[in-house]
């Protein structure tokens, strides 16, 4: 007899051991509460179980299609609108600066990644005294051996090719040389130029490493009746052409300069452009008569680019004689009476303790070996620090006796 009976093909065992009947193909069993049910609907719901993710998957690629249109769509209308808005602030920009007279600040991303640059102007005067002194300048705080100190010619070469620009502060001797028939001033007259190619003589400097770096203001030679104004309008139209930040004005003698201290003051507290604006800096003095402060002329002050555009183009030759102290006129107290006669704050930079330059070292025959010695320091360059040993450039005997008071000069 056998022990295990044969069991029957494919049955099916409820909850409590017993054999369910077999159910149609289209049923499905559904388990609750320990009992099981065969339920056509059971299947039903399986079947559209199992195409619903198809269906939620199309719908998702539809909603995502959608929404990326409409991004796109916003996008474009915001940047659409954003060349409006661009375009309305430029010309209302535009605007602002030609009803001020101010300068509009260079827009090329070229001059943006250039360092900041200023234009170091030595007023100078015709005459071979002036020429001696001149040579004088080029042989010691303008040839250090720095690639960062160049002339105007080479400054406007650097920025026209397509490269880096090295040079930094370029240099350029200012001459009055319209001759005494000129006025001394440059007036609004678009016949007359602006500068000239040599002298009041006829003369050129021809020789030495200072080949070109002079600036000929078509004027006649003046201190205080009108040749800062003009330098502050040529200066501007150089600044704007080619991207320089800042206007200098420095003194031919007894002034000296470390540029060394002048490269550390541009790169540690000088602002780049557009940051730049109304800035004013020197040594400065008291004007009771104006109550204001105005930089000192005897050596260095400077000015940005903006406030050189303010002074030689907004502001006519008449303004400025109105503006001027016809009593006792001085160049650089005028300069800072044009200065804040801008209807913007001026932010005025105090130099009287950065050792920039100096000027009471010629005070007695023997100054000029102070200052060599002084060039040594400030520089620490070996070959300005030798020159005082050992100086063999043209006009330096004729130079000492000019300094010496000789009655020939």
């Amino acid at each position: 007899m056998n022990k295990f009976p044969a069991q029957t093909k494919k049955s099916s065992i409820g909850t409590r051991g017993k054999a369910l009947p077999r159910t149609n193909t289209n049923t499905a069993r559904v388990f609750t509460g320990g009992r099981t049910y065969s339920s056509p609907s059971a299947s039903l719901w399986k079947k559209s179980e199992k195409n619903e993710p198809r269906i939620i998957k199309g719908r998702k690629s539809k909603s995502l299609i959608a929404c990326c249109s409409l991004v796109i769509l916003i996008l474009l209308i915001s940047a659409e609108q954003s060349n409006k808005l661009r375009r309305k602030l430029s010309s209302w920009k535009q605007a602002v600066y030609s009803t001020t007279g101010l300068a509009l600040p260079s827009s090329s991303s070229s001059s943006r990644q250039q360092p900041i640059s200023l234009l170091l102007g030595i007023f100078s005067e015709t005459g071979i005294d002036h020429e001696a002194q001149r040579e004088f300048i080029r042989k010691t705080y303008l040839d250090i051996g720095d690639d960062r100190i160049c002339t105007l010619s080479e400054f406007v070469r650097q920025t026209e090719e397509d490269y880096y620009r090295v040079c930094t502060v370029p240099y350029t001797f200012v001459i009055g040389a319209g001759g005494d028939n000129q006025p001394t001033t440059h007036l609004e007259d678009e016949l007359s130029p602006l500068t000239v190619e040599t002298d009041s003589r006829g003369n050129v400097d021809s020789e030495g490493p200072g080949v070109g770096d002079c600036t000929y203001l078509n004027i006649r030679e003046n201190i205080n009746d009108g040749k800062s104004p003009t330098y502050m309008k040529f200066a501007a139209q150089i600044a704007d052409e080619y991207g320089i930040d800042y206007i200098s004005k420095m003194n031919q003698f007894p002034a000296s300069l470390s540029m060394y201290h002048l490269f550390q003051f541009m790169n540690d507290d000088l602002p780049m452009a557009p940051y730049n604006r109304r800035m004013y800096g020197g040594s400065p003095v008291v004007s009771y008569k104006h109550d204001s402060i105005y930089a000192s002329g005897r050596g260095f002050y400077f000015v940005s680019a903006d406030l050189a555009a303010y002074v030689g183009l907004h502001l006519s030759p008449e303004e400025r004689t109105a503006l001027a102290d016809s009593e006792t006129p001085a160049e650089d107290m005028d300069m800072g009476s044009f200065i804040y006669s801008n209807p913007n704050p001026i932010k005025f930079v105090n130099l009287s303790s950065a050792n920039i330059f100096s000027h009471n070292l010629m005070s007695s025959k023997n100054t000029i070996m102070d200052k060599m010695r002084v060039w040594e320091i400030w520089n620490a360059d070996e070959k300005v620090g030798q020159l005082y040993n050992s100086i063999n450039f043209p006009f330096f005997d004729l130079y000492c006796d000019i300094l010496s008071g000789d009655k020939r000069f």
